[in-house]
């Protein structure tokens, strides 16, 4: 087999793969799989290893759209991070399920005079991946644990390996609110001012060590140190908030609100959103038509509409950050950093709008309940990956892009159909309706297509629902 044609092929097909490494004997392969993205159908001809860092559910498809590995019908969720041994591959598509995590990981191919039965990872290639500055890789093959699909477990091969590691992990919530009541004839009024703070920190460390010449001494200094990993996140929410709820008589009902968020992960220009909110309710049955009904228990008319904002994407996803990446210099390799993500200044709240109305319906001293609803949601802003023009010398950035809309009723119908001392029988019916829209998508709102083991199956387009068929 020709291995240059290989390493073309990979460069050429799947741009979510980035080659850190490579000689006559091994390459090592970067792979990054976002939210929802499918990767394009490709094969690998060589045994390799998986270093799996990150990942939610995925689905390993074949050519055919015959699933091979769904680790949603696994008995037990997987545990990142992860290293699988794999056989050479046949064409093959991965679908990323989740919504928020990405898929990080390290596929090391290797020709076959490099590796036995197990796919074990010679010693004389933790050389080359130190100097190409891959810490995970070095940790994940010195494990030499094989990935059993049918069982869905892992086992060591019994080589002695030692592994240190500490995590600390703080989140601290700083709460602050002041409530104030008063009610003075047929008024009442309750307010509450608040003010919050939060803040998560993570910190990661790991050494590594092989060549254990006995178990004498089980602790990392037993045996050869030979990497290790360092990572530290942090993230920050800053909060206010203001809610005011009136009401005339028991009947006429009043809820406004108004809080602002300030999050440390979005651009600059941008971390702070508003998001006002109110609700108007009439109580019928405290009418003077209704008061002594003898049917009519409750009956209550409802209007909201409010504003929230989503702000769940990773910390960071806003800047420019670096990456090791080393360079040749006269002949030596040297330690560098290149940048691995552009930067986006106005990155900012996903927002969702939404408009409520409902009616509240008790009869026979509320053993029939019926509560109905409308509502209409507008999401703008949507915090997507999009592709961007390659001159840029990167391939997709997070944005703010595009708007949706979900509209439908929900109905619930309760009943108490016999109330006893020994036994109570009640009946509870539930139905809604949904359609979703999109309303919006870029500049000039064309579609964006998903494509799959099989080829382009989903597309998303203005006027249709997401991902239609």
């Amino acid at each position: 087999a020709n291995w240059p044609a290989e390493l073309d092929a990979v460069r050429a097909a799947p741009n979510n793969h980035k080659i850190l490494l490579e000689n006559d004997q091994v390459r090592v392969l970067e792979v990054y799989l976002a939210p929802e993205e499918k990767e394009p159908l490709h094969h690998h001809k060589w045994p390799s290893v998986l270093y799996i860092q990150e990942a939610g559910d995925f689905v390993d498809y074949d050519s055919n759209d015959k699933v091979i590995f769904d680790t949603q019908k696994l008995p037990e969720p997987l545990s990142f991070p992860l290293t699988m041994a794999k056989e050479p591959e046949a064409p093959h598509s991965v679908v990323n399920l989740s919504k928020t995590k990405p898929i990080r990981l390290i596929r090391v191919e290797m020709k076959p005079e490099s590796t036995n039965q197990n796919i074990r990872i010679i010693d004389g290639l933790y050389k080359a991946f130190a100097e190409g500055d891959i810490p995970s890789v070095l940790e994940a093959m010195d494990k030499e644990i094989i990935w059993n699909e049918a069982e869905g477990n892992a086992y060591a091969d019994g080589n002695p390996y030692g592994q240190a590691s500490s995590s600390t992990e703080t989140n601290w919530l700083w709460e602050n609110t002041l409530n104030w009541k008063k009610e003075f004839g047929d008024h009442y009024i309750d307010a509450v001012l608040g003010y919050m703070a939060q803040k998560d920190n993570l910190t990661l460390k790991q050494v590594l060590a092989n060549n254990y010449p006995d178990d004498l001494v089980p602790t990392i200094s037993g045996g050869q140190v030979f990497g290790g990993t360092s990572v530290k996140e942090q993230w920050s929410l800053v909060s206010s908030l203001l809610r005011v709820n009136y009401s005339f008589k028991d009947k006429y009902l009043f809820t406004g609100t108004f809080r602002s968020d300030k999050s440390s992960r979005f651009g600059k220009n941008n971390q702070t959103g508003y998001f006002p909110s109110f609700s108007l309710g009439w109580r019928l049955n405290e009418e003077e038509f209704l008061v002594d009904s003898e049917t009519i228990s409750e009956l209550k008319l409802r209007l909201s509409w409010g504003q929230t904002g989503n702000f769940e994407i990773p910390n960071y996803g806003a800047v420019g950050l670096l990456s090791p990446q080393n360079y040749n210099l006269g002949g030596n390799q040297i330690n560098g950093l290149v940048q691995s993500t552009i930067p986006n200044p106005d990155l900012t709240w996903e927002k969702s709008e939404m408009v409520d109305v409902g009616v509240e319906l008790g009869l026979f001293n509320n053993r029939v309940f019926l509560l109905a609803d409308y509502y209409d949601t507008k999401t703008r802003d949507l915090l997507l990956n999009v592709a961007i023009s390659s001159v840029s010398g990167f391939e997709t950035q997070l944005r703010n892009l595009g708007e949706v809309q979900n509209k439908g009723f929900e109905i619930a119908l309760s009943t108490k159909n016999f109330v006893g001392n020994d036994f109570t029988w009640n009946t509870d019916i539930n139905f809604s309706t949904n359609k979703n829209e999109v309303l919006s998508l870029n500049e000039s709102n064309e579609p964006i297509y998903s494509s799959g083991s099989a080829g382009v199956r989903h597309v998303t387009r203005v006027g249709d629902p997401i991902g239609s068929y």
